[in-house]
């Protein structure tokens, strides 16, 4: 997963954005703990940087060897794109947030950036019941999924490329947006 961050990372930094890539790993020793180890990384970042705005956190889905949804998790772990296989994504949100609308529409706006410019990429929005993953601390925080354990690291690889694209588009258009409020 780290890796995925560092080319998602690169592809955006080539694109003239400016971002931290936080690479700790929160999950351990206990996964029980690690949003709110991630919680205190994150607010020390927003607090020293306050020009930050997205804040996205990339994981990798686990689908069980014994899941009742595996064949069709197979089915739509990729796709083709200029002739290369690449993990598809999803993106989730946690309802319990108290910015969840604003954090539900970004998502959206993901969504809709990336069935544009790659349609099938991203398989949807998952909406997780009383849960926040943190996301109340931007209006523009996004969980994203990137393959599964159905995938290859290439695959992986492949699909961090492309969602740096999609996300370069729709942090271009937000900073637009902001400029033209400010």
């Amino acid at each position: 997963v780290l890796l995925i961050g560092d080319i998602i990372t690169n592809v955006l930094e080539q694109k003239g954005h400016k971002l931290i890539h936080i690479d700790t790993y929160h999950d351990i020793p206990s996964y029980n703990k690690s949003y709110a180890k991630s919680l205190n990384t994150a607010r020390n970042q927003l607090d020293s940087e306050k020009n930050l705005k997205v804040i996205l956190d990339v994981h990798r889905d686990g689908i069980r060897e014994d899941a009742s949804y595996r064949d069709k998790a197979v089915k739509q772990s990729k796709i083709k794109i200029d002739g290369k296989n690449v993990a598809t994504f999803s993106l989730v949100v946690g309802s319990a947030s108290p910015n969840y609308n604003k954090v539900l529409e970004f998502a959206k706006y993901i969504k809709a950036v990336s069935d544009k410019m790659y349609p099938g990429l991203c398989k949807g929005i998952i909406i997780k019941p009383m849960v926040k993953f943190n996301q109340f601390l931007s209006d523009y925080s996004a969980l994203l999924e990137v393959g599964s354990n159905l995938n290859t690291v290439d695959e992986a690889k492949e699909s961090a490329k492309v969602i740096g694209e999609i996300l370069d588009v729709v942090i271009e258009s937000i900073q637009e947006w902001l400029r033209y409020l400010f």
